[in-house]
């Protein structure tokens, strides 16, 4: 009646990650049982380096133990 058990179904919901520095969210990730994995890194526009640019699933839920891919900033394009 008062634990966790089986209500929630083994799902955890997804974090929204984007804008969030990296070191930090492995911890986030981790409070809802989730992985993160690193697909790539690439310049990003909008996120300075080391800040998560895009994030696969975006929302929703993901079984407990599942990661979310992310794209991780290497900082702003190069202007030519």
């Amino acid at each position: 009646m008062f634990g966790r058990g089986a209500a929630d179904g083994g799902k955890a919901a997804v974090l929204d990650l984007v804008g969030q520095n990296l070191e930090g969210v492995g911890h986030m990730a981790g409070n809802v049982d989730l992985g993160i994995t690193v697909d790539k890194r690439e310049s990003c526009a909008d996120q300075p380096k080391g800040r998560i640019c895009t994030q696969s699933p975006t929302d929703g839920e993901l079984a407990k133990g599942e990661a979310v891919e992310v794209i991780v900033s290497t900082g702003a394009p190069k202007v030519v």
